[in-house]
């Protein structure tokens, strides 16, 4: 096991994580029940704190692929700042979910307003994630980017082969 193998083992966690907790807080609201604004207050807390793993373990991942063909260099640039940027959304996230936390403690819980900016923050974090892997994958899936062309096949045709197989019209 290397960085890069640690680093795509921990990474999915953060990205499907905010999905979940943005879902389970959804539900929280329209439920209106404490016991599920409680679980999502704390998955929100555990995304964020798996989220710092997930970003250190970057840099080792960077290291092993030094050398390796096909690896789009700008690709890692880009999606090492754009990582920087989700965790710090995913740690404010887990921070004002902790707030919620101990406001739970009180009879009337955590305000309307805290858990709309949860909401509205959880939202632009899971834009931010989804930025942050479509950026690592183009590290070596150039296929990815908005600005590959697929190499004309044996047909003249992209990606198509000589018996017709994927890329025929």
């Amino acid at each position: 096991m290397n960085g890069a193998h640690i680093h795509l083992i921990l990474n999915h966690i953060p990205v499907v994580g905010i999905l979940f907790c943005t879902a389970l807080l959804v539900v929280a609201m329209m439920r209106k029940s404490a016991d599920v604004r409680r679980v999502a207050l704390w998955s929100f807390v555990v995304v964020a704190a798996i989220t710092i793993p997930a970003y250190l373990t970057g840099d080792p991942a960077q290291e092993t692929l030094r050398g390796v063909s096909g690896v789009m260099r700008g690709a890692i640039h880009a999606h090492e700042e754009m990582a920087f940027i989700s965790m710090i959304g995913a740690e404010i996230a887990g921070i004002l979910a902790i707030f919620g936390l101990v406001m739970m403690r009180k009879p009337e819980g955590p305000p309307a307003w805290l858990m709309a900016v949860l909401l509205l923050l959880s939202l632009a974090v899971c834009v931010l994630m989804a930025i942050t892997s479509t950026r690592g994958g183009e590290i070596r899936h150039p296929e990815i980017g908005s600005d590959w062309t697929a190499p004309a096949g044996p047909r003249g045709r992209p990606g198509g082969d000589s018996t017709g197989g994927p890329g025929r019209p």
